[in-house]
């Protein structure tokens, strides 16, 4: 009689029909349990294994152009509360800030606040029109932590090394709190699966005009994934402080703003400067080298903030923040 097996996985058993017994059955059954065991797995974040290194760009307040970074490490797995977290060191200056904890569950990562309470601070199983409530990080003397809900506008899929990553476009329901951007409507920002926030790792106040403002991911690097460059800066360490000559800060120049149709900057006369233009997520919109001065067509820029760099063959450096509307 002709065997007929009939394979049918559920919920890791399988069942073998037969109308007889023989190897026929046997085999099927090795064949099963290797197909099953072949199937890709749901996708399980790693998020900061141990080794991960951020740099941030970081502007000093809103009354100074100097820029510098801040450094973020995983330095090992400990336990906190029960549950098996990475421990993360920040590093501004030279100087450690408060050390962080998350963990990852599934897609979903959790941050340990200063309430002694894990929060929602990435899900990337999340859909648009969903949510989660957050809480911003604490920063020196700055604001305390605040509450905030993050909600996913969209999501895409984008490919660094090789690797398609999730990504989500998110705003957040607090005037001043979110992981990018800066008031209200501006407050949207994108997170990357394994790099985080491409502004800053945790949510962020960035009403607090006088003290650093975290302003985009430079780099980034694990064992897996490989070292990774947003191009915002020439170096991951990259530090700019102007030069502060009377005739260059009197000429150097970028008007109007806000600004809608067009954008113009100057520099000194028969001064050659190199000009880079990024939106408030940290992509690169414009770049261009021109001599006293270019005007830009910026009819396809959306609204919002906008920042850039300026830098001349003499040696003069300028970053500022602009708004579209």
């Amino acid at each position: 009689m002709k065997n007929q097996i009939f394979i049918e996985p559920a919920a890791r058993w399988i069942r073998i029909c037969c109308e007889c017994s023989g190897p026929f059955a046997l085999i099927a059954l090795c064949f099963a349990a290797c197909s099953l065991n072949a199937q890709p797995r749901p996708l399980t974040q790693d998020f900061a294994p141990v080794g991960s290194h951020w740099y941030y760009t970081n502007i000093i307040s809103f009354f100074s152009q100097d820029m510098d970074y801040v450094e973020i490490k995983c330095i090992g797995d400990t336990i906190v509360q029960g549950k098996s977290c990475r421990h993360l060191q920040k590093t501004y200056r030279g100087i450690n800030e408060r050390d962080e904890f998350v963990y990852s569950s599934g897609d979903t990562v959790y941050r340990l606040a200063t309430n002694d309470r894990f929060y929602v601070l990435y899900n990337f199983a999340a859909k648009p029109g969903d949510s989660w409530l957050a809480r911003s990080s604490l920063f020196g003397d700055g604001p305390p932590e605040e509450e905030m809900t993050i909600t996913v506008d969209s999501t895409s899929m984008v490919t660094i090394n090789g690797q398609n990553l999730k990504t989500l476009y998110v705003s957040s329901d607090h005037s001043c709190l979110s992981f990018g951007g800066y008031w209200g409507p501006l407050g949207r920002a994108r997170i990357i699966e394994r790099l985080g926030g491409s502004w800053y790792m945790f949510p962020f106040n960035y009403g607090w005009l006088d003290a650093g403002i975290r302003i985009g991911l430079r780099c980034y690097s694990d064992d897996s994934l490989g070292f990774y460059s947003s191009g915002i800066a020439t170096t991951c360490d990259e530090i700019i402080t102007n030069v502060h000559n009377e005739e260059d800060v009197m000429t150097s120049n970028a008007y109007p703003n806000p600004f809608t149709n067009q954008l113009t900057f100057a520099v000194s006369d028969n001064d050659v400067a190199t000009l880079f233009l990024y939106d408030f997520t940290g992509n690169r919109v414009f770049n261009s080298r021109f001599t006293s001065s270019i005007t830009i067509a910026t009819d396809a820029f959306h609204d919002g903030i906008y920042f850039y760099e300026l830098t001349t063959i003499k040696g003069f450096k300028k970053t500022g923040k602009l708004v579209r509307r």
